[in-house]
């Protein structure tokens, strides 16, 4: 079975952009269960900082640092913050109703966000590895990791996330609730759930191992840690590890396509290690800013405008037009409207893993 080509090293791949590094975690998770917390992994603002935090802003860092991105994408550029701003204010004056669907809205897509970013990076290996998948294998592929975030949209008897936040999320958001009381419909979702959770790394292995096309071992590694994440602790201990993990792979793989562009055109008398290290500076400065400054700014703003401001509430809902805008601009900056020949990627050019889309969430 081929291993596949990494982006570092073999062992760096697999500790951060597969996710090996959380097995600690999830073992000590699945022997202790109970709420899981990021400072428990981390001191309690480090990892935030480090990780979190500048993941959320490395995503904005190259929607304006890419050359050609923002003339291409100026609604993105320009009026989505705007929209975002919008709706931080609407949340914050109307906190039941809209505040409640703009924070289930940030819920239910984070697992698909991760699902996705998955099947990007899956999709990235093959292309380096010369791994050439059909149209259909990448539809089987893309399915393949899409099926922990169905089995966390479809689990009603989880309720980790509404008790300790109070809102609802997937199926509980997206459907009646006087329909998932029906005893068919209840036991139909029972039954989905039950099945989907062997499925999600019984298949991969199978796709991996007889498929006409043979999956290497690093996309594999990380398919099977993220469905891990998804699928062994509750939805909220799930979130709360696959936010962490989500954090490091993408820094990772963003800040080595960054300092692989910006070291062939931007800038090419500087080094790579100057175009990496920059970069994650201002990812970090930039999360900061974003998670600490925008709330004070945002609430004070609306208290001279004499808004009712409630300080929990501001930070809540900046923290969830954070990460929606992340989802939402993450897509336009990986995506490439021309098609990459597989035989290039070996050599993993970032233009080249731009063109192969995949990244897009």
């Amino acid at each position: 079975m081929l291993a596949g080509q990494p982006f570092f090293s073999y062992l760096v791949d697999a500790l951060f952009l597969c996710g090996a590094f959380s097995l600690p975690v999830v073992l000590l998770g699945l022997v202790m269960p109970g709420p899981l917390h990021a400072e428990g992994v981390a001191s309690h603002l480090v990892l935030p900082a480090l990780a979190n935090f500048a993941h959320f802003a490395a995503s904005t860092v190259r929607l304006y640092t890419k050359p050609g991105t923002t003339a291409s994408h100026p609604f993105v550029a320009w009026t989505l913050p705007l929209v975002f701003l919008g709706a931080v204010v609407a949340g914050m004056l109307a906190p039941g109703t809209v505040g409640n669907h703009f924070n289930a809205l940030y819920l239910t897509w984070s697992p698909y966000h991760y699902a996705a970013q998955a099947y990007g990076l899956a999709l990235l290996y093959c292309y380096r590895s010369q791994v050439r998948l059909t149209a259909g294998e990448k539809r089987a592929l893309w399915w393949i990791c899409m099926l922990p975030f169905l089995r966390t949209m479809l689990n009603l008897h989880d309720t980790s996330i509404v008790d300790t936040m109070g809102v609802d999320a997937g199926i509980r958001w997206l459907v009646p609730g006087s329909v998932l009381q029906l005893s068919a419909v209840t036991s139909l979702l029972s039954w989905a759930v039950t099945v989907l959770a062997p499925l999600a790394f019984i298949v991969p292995l199978v796709f991996a191992l007889y498929g006409r096309t043979r999956l290497p071992v690093l996309a594999l590694v990380l398919i099977l840690f993220n469905a891990l994440w998804l699928v062994a602790f509750s939805q909220l201990n799930g979130a709360t590890l696959a936010t962490v993990a989500h954090s490091i792979q993408y820094l990772f793989i963003v800040t080595w396509v960054h300092t692989a562009d910006s070291t062939r055109t931007v800038d090419p008398s500087r080094g790579p290690l100057y175009h990496a290290l920059s970069f994650y500076a201002l990812s970090v400065v930039g999360g900061l800013a974003l998670f600490f400054v925008a709330p004070v700014v945002i609430g004070t703003t609306a208290g001279l405008m004499g808004l009712p401001v409630d300080a929990p509430q501001c930070v809540l809902m900046v923290s969830v037009a954070i990460n929606l805008h992340h989802f939402i601009v993450d897509g336009y900056i990986w995506r490439s409207r021309a098609p990459a020949p597989a035989s290039a990627i070996q050599f993993a050019t970032p233009s080249v893993a731009d063109q192969s889309r995949g990244l897009v969430h």
